[in-house]
């Protein structure tokens, strides 16, 4: 047999040696928990941001997915929340964004904060900010956003120097925005137009009407945006 000469061999180029970094695009998440009511308001206001985030020119149906979550009491949204975070990490996604369609107490006290059916056996009603502390830090995305519509979210006052906006941002490490106000359901993202059964583009938010000023104009109020204490 003949020997085999280094000359022989074909050898890869240098330059051709390297690695080549491909970014594949991360799955991402998004998800909403609203709460249940007859009218389903809350479900109708999801359900618009859900065709929104879908209608923008960045959603890949292929990678990306949106979740909803229907719930009454505080178990439900502790459960909720857990859902999140298991399919999450089960499926790989990272968290783009999420929509609490919720109530939230009016800030006048310390153990304040978003609020639910107060059933026997499912919690006293209200995550509180110790409460906000102990839910599960989700696999947010480096620009992911946390959006809470109940009332007064973004507003602290009357005896609470907090908010709960201010809470989650801390807790999950994530931009969070909160409303400046008193919320409303409307047909209109930029001006108070009461809904009825059957509207289906409702929206959730502070307008300069009803315990906002009576005598307001019905324009909607700038909302909150709090980032994680350093």
């Amino acid at each position: 047999m003949s020997p085999v000469h280094s000359t022989d061999l074909l050898f890869t180029p240098t330059e051709d040696r390297n690695a080549i970094k491909v970014d594949v695009p991360s799955k991402r998440l998004y998800f909403s928990i609203y709460y249940y009511t007859k009218d389903d308001a809350f479900k109708r206001a999801s359900q618009t941001k859900e065709r929104e985030i879908k209608g923008r020119s960045d959603w890949k149906p292929a990678r990306d997915t949106f979740v909803a979550i229907e719930v009454r009491t505080e178990a439900d949204f502790r459960a909720a929340w857990a859902s999140v975070m298991k399919q999450a990490k089960d499926e790989g996604y990272v968290v783009a964004e999420g929509h609490l369609f919720t109530h939230a107490s009016k800030p006048k006290g310390g153990r304040g904060g978003l609020e639910f059916a107060a059933i026997p056996g499912t919690g006293d009603g209200t995550i509180t900010r110790e409460e906000v502390s102990q839910l599960a830090k989700l696999p947010w995305q480096k620009a992911g956003e946390l959006i809470l519509y109940g009332c007064n979210t973004g507003r602290a006052g009357e005896g609470r120097s907090w908010t709960p906006a201010q809470a989650f941002a801390d807790a999950q490490g994530v931009k969070t925005s909160g409303t400046t106000g008193y919320a409303y359901f409307s047909t209109s993202r930029d001006k108070h137009v009461k809904i009825t059964d059957s509207s289906t583009e409702v929206y959730l938010h502070p307008y300069k009407w009803g315990k906002n000023g009576y005598f307001g104009d019905g324009e909607a109020m700038p909302d909150k945006i709090f980032t994680p204490a350093k």
